[in-house]
């Protein structure tokens, strides 16, 4: 398994380093041959896509001198892509929607379409009924759906403070068992 994580959160303690944590111990420690690559979004120098479309005439790289290209690669050599966000105002992270965004260099109109596995996990402080979450799975499911990509986690956790899903014993179960659908 090549899997490639997103930590769509600023914070490097919070909890979505939490659940990123978790799922990379768990794959590992139940695929021996399992590479998993983390990309941390707010470290990422990124450049929003300017929907030139110059990545459809040149192979799907960016034109960018940034993050794009080398980000763009790691999504095509993976064959599971997870997406992991705190929610920030209804949706996800503005340093994640950077990175999704990008994804429009393997995926226009008439790009290559690659069988992946991909899911989504969303953290936020409103109740697991806030409308917040069905907002992103949507979103992710259509963007998957675009691209070709298997969604098989869609996962959202309540957790208010920083330190919430590192004591929820319930969820960080639900994360152990994550890798059982990758």
């Amino acid at each position: 398994m090549n899997l490639l994580i997103f930590n769509g959160s600023p914070r490097k303690d919070g909890n979505c380093s939490t659940a990123v944590r978790t799922i990379t111990e768990t794959v590992k420690s139940h695929i021996t041959d399992a590479t998993v690559i983390v990309l941390d979004t707010n470290e990422m120098d990124l450049r929003p896509c300017q929907d030139c479309k110059a990545c459809f005439d040149n192979g799907g790289d960016c034109v960018f001198d940034d993050d794009t290209n080398e980000m763009i690669n790691s999504v095509r050599e993976a064959d599971t892509i997870l997406y992991v966000t705190p929610v920030y105002f209804w949706g996800v992270s503005a340093q994640l929607k950077l990175a999704v965004d990008k994804l429009y260099c393997i995926s226009g109109p008439d790009g290559p379409k690659q069988a992946k596995k991909a899911g989504i996990i969303s953290i936020g402080g409103a109740s697991l009924e806030d409308m917040e979450y069905e907002l992103i799975s949507k979103q992710f499911g259509c963007i998957f759906d675009y691209i070709g990509w298997e969604k098989t986690v869609d996962l959202s956790f309540h957790a208010s403070e920083k330190d919430d899903l590192a004591k929820d014993e319930k969820a960080l179960s639900t994360l152990k068992s994550v890798w059982q659908k990758l």
